[in-house]
Protein backbone atom coordinates (compact mmCIF):
# COMPACT_ATOMS: atom_id res chain seq x y z
CA UNK A 1 0.00 0.00 0.00
CA UNK A 2 1.12 3.35 -0.82
CA UNK A 3 1.60 5.62 2.16
CA UNK A 4 0.53 9.85 1.29
CA UNK A 5 1.94 12.82 2.93
CA UNK A 6 0.62 15.86 2.61
CA UNK A 7 2.04 19.34 3.55
CA UNK A 8 0.08 21.37 5.36
CA UNK A 9 2.40 24.51 5.96
CA UNK A 10 5.26 26.27 5.53
CA UNK A 11 8.67 25.36 5.81
CA UNK A 12 10.32 26.83 9.09
CA UNK A 13 13.79 26.20 11.24
CA UNK A 14 13.87 26.01 14.68
CA UNK A 15 15.87 29.19 15.83
CA UNK A 16 12.95 29.65 18.44
CA UNK A 17 10.94 27.23 20.07
CA UNK A 18 7.42 26.46 18.33
CA UNK A 19 4.10 24.63 18.03
CA UNK A 20 4.53 24.54 14.13
CA UNK A 21 1.09 25.81 13.50
CA UNK A 22 -0.03 23.61 15.98
CA UNK A 23 1.01 20.28 14.37
CA UNK A 24 0.25 17.19 15.39
CA UNK A 25 2.55 15.55 13.10
CA UNK A 26 5.91 17.06 12.40
CA UNK A 27 8.88 16.29 9.41
CA UNK A 28 12.09 17.33 10.35
CA UNK A 29 15.10 17.62 8.43
CA UNK A 30 18.48 18.13 9.43
CA UNK A 31 20.55 19.93 7.08
CA UNK A 32 23.96 19.76 8.28
CA UNK A 33 24.78 18.11 11.78
CA UNK A 34 23.15 16.31 14.68
CA UNK A 35 20.28 18.35 16.44
CA UNK A 36 19.25 17.58 20.13
CA UNK A 37 15.48 18.41 20.25
CA UNK A 38 13.18 19.16 23.03
CA UNK A 39 9.37 18.34 23.23
CA UNK A 40 7.89 20.49 25.97
CA UNK A 41 4.44 20.67 27.78
CA UNK A 42 3.21 23.69 29.62
CA UNK A 43 6.79 24.45 29.86
CA UNK A 44 8.08 21.26 31.06
CA UNK A 45 10.16 18.87 28.91
CA UNK A 46 8.56 16.05 28.53
CA UNK A 47 10.73 14.24 26.01
CA UNK A 48 14.23 14.54 24.15
CA UNK A 49 16.23 12.71 21.33
CA UNK A 50 19.29 13.49 18.69
CA UNK A 51 17.77 13.91 14.97
CA UNK A 52 20.31 13.90 12.09
CA UNK A 53 23.90 12.27 11.03
CA UNK A 54 26.96 14.04 10.99
CA UNK A 55 26.76 14.29 7.41
CA UNK A 56 23.24 15.97 7.37
CA UNK A 57 20.06 15.21 5.01
CA UNK A 58 18.28 12.76 7.38
CA UNK A 59 14.64 12.84 8.26
CA UNK A 60 12.77 12.59 10.89
CA UNK A 61 8.94 12.20 11.84
CA UNK A 62 7.34 12.93 14.99
CA UNK A 63 3.59 13.26 16.42
CA UNK A 64 2.87 15.59 19.45
CA UNK A 65 0.12 17.12 20.58
CA UNK A 66 -1.20 20.34 18.91
CA UNK A 67 0.46 22.47 21.94
CA UNK A 68 3.37 20.63 22.50
CA UNK A 69 6.36 22.70 21.97
CA UNK A 70 9.25 21.64 19.53
CA UNK A 71 12.81 23.02 20.69
CA UNK A 72 16.28 22.64 19.47
CA UNK A 73 18.89 23.03 22.52
CA UNK A 74 21.34 24.33 20.05
CA UNK A 75 21.88 24.52 15.83
CA UNK A 76 18.18 25.25 15.41
CA UNK A 77 19.03 26.81 11.90
CA UNK A 78 19.99 23.57 10.63
CA UNK A 79 16.81 21.76 11.19
CA UNK A 80 13.72 22.34 9.05
CA UNK A 81 10.60 21.35 10.30
CA UNK A 82 6.85 21.30 8.17
CA UNK A 83 3.79 20.60 9.58
CA UNK A 84 2.02 17.73 7.71
CA UNK A 85 -0.24 14.92 7.40
CA UNK A 86 -0.29 10.89 6.87
CA UNK A 87 -1.75 8.15 5.85
CA UNK A 88 -0.72 4.58 4.17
Amino acid sequence: MTNVLSILGEEGDLTTATTVDAAKVVRLLTTTTTVKILIKRDSVTIGSFTCGHVTGGTVTYITKEKDDVIEAVSGGSTMLVTKIAYSH
